[in-house]
């Protein structure tokens, strides 16, 4: 497991880099870095609102790919949103 390019432009969240690495068919949104993080895990921890919204809505995103503490993150920001829900 090793960083890609998904995970660079994330990391240092250029939002067009993100942008434009996503619109390739052959990019893996799921792939895994030396620390066992996805992308989505990296935008998630430092709150890179732009890259978690490009990232949540691209099409082959699989959220049980994200760490434990991720999807734990994830469910604190959606909850004010939705407060009814568990």
């Amino acid at each position: 497991m090793r960083e890609t390019a998904l995970h660079i432009a994330t990391r240092k969240y250029f939002a067009e880099g993100i942008k434009a690495l996503l619109g390739n068919s052959n990019i893996n949104v799921n792939a895994k870095d030396h620390e066992n993080r996805t992308p989505l895990d990296i935008a998630l921890h430092n709150e890179y609102e732009d890259a978690i919204n490009m990232l949540i809505f691209h099409p082959r995103i699989v959220f049980s790919k994200a760490n434990r503490d991720t999807l734990s993150a994830f469910g604190a920001i959606l909850r004010p949103r939705y407060p009814n829900r568990p």
